[in-house]
């Protein structure tokens, strides 16, 4: 009986799964925030259970100087994958020289201390834990892609029409990686953000590949996996929506066709205007 009890614990510790990683190379000065974004490239970074924020360590001298290494730990096995791809042996901060290096962590059997006593999650907490697993982005597989600097908002400001005939550009070409679930842009995000939800996680990392670091209109593209908790939503303020309609109104008289040489009106009547939705890309 205890021959078949040790075989049955060797068994469960061969199925534990190392998410963590070991990083080197990172600059003396760099941040928490910084870091984060970086991996996150990879793919979603594990949260502890009870602070939800990201499970990352970089180690610090006695002064509390950054000494260039770190752990980080992800969700999800495709994520250590991505990370030797994606980001093992590249510049964390170009031009600077900062050549990461990535190995799986190891962690040495130390003696035991009991862990000090920690107050339980309360029912409040759990229910937060159990609707974000359930409503979050943090599905089964990464099928969520976050890629910054697709446009300018201020570009945008001038043109009520910028943001659906972007839609209907980039569509194209997302389509074109794989099949596409959703596509949402992030209107007025001064990063320019823009989600795209694959069907399938090999399309999501395939797009990743093909985005990240490309070109677009004059701007360099940045690709990773949603991160699990990055809100890039941007409300409209008052004066955004009183330009917004200004331009509307522009965009209106610009179109109407009373000017033929015949004097007829050739363009929609005043009542025809006024009872004409103003689509959901407009804000209502």
């Amino acid at each position: 009986m205890k021959e078949e009890k040790k075989k049955r614990k060797r068994k469960a510790k061969k199925k534990k799964q190392n998410f963590t990683l070991y990083v080197t190379g990172l600059p003396k000065d760099v941040t928490d925030e910084e870091f984060i974004k970086f991996c996150t490239t990879a793919g979603v970074i594990a949260k502890d259970p009870v602070t939800r924020l990201p499970k990352i360590k970089i180690y610090k001298d006695d002064q509390g100087v950054p000494k260039g290494d770190a752990i980080v730990s992800f969700l999800k096995a495709p994520s250590i994958d991505n990370a030797f791809k994606l980001l093992d042996g590249f510049d964390f901060r170009p031009p600077e020289n900062h050549v990461v290096k990535l190995e799986l962590a190891k962690f040495e059997n130390k003696p035991f201390k009991p862990k000090p006593k920690t107050a339980p999650l309360s029912k409040k907490q759990k229910r937060y834990n159990q609707e974000e697993a359930e409503l979050g982005w943090e599905d089964k597989e990464q099928r969520h892609v976050i890629i910054k600097h697709m446009f300018d908002p201020r570009v945008a400001e001038k043109d009520f029409s910028f943001y659906e005939n972007l839609e209907k550009e980039i569509a194209v070409e997302f389509a074109r990686i794989g099949q596409v679930d959703a596509l949402k842009i992030f209107e007025r995000n001064e990063e320019g953000v823009v989600a795209v939800k694959y069907k399938y996680e090999y399309d999501a990392e395939k797009c990743i590949e093909i985005m990240n670091g490309r070109w677009f209109d004059g701007r360099q593209l940045s690709a990773a996996f949603y991160d699990g908790y990055s809100n890039y939503f941007v409300a409209e303020t008052d004066e955004q929506k009183e330009e917004r309609e200004k331009q509307w109104d522009k965009w209106l008289v610009g179109n109407d066709e009373f000017n033929d040489r015949e004097g007829k009106q050739t363009g929609p009547t005043t009542t025809e205007i006024e009872e004409r939705e103003i689509p959901d890309k407009m804000g209502q």
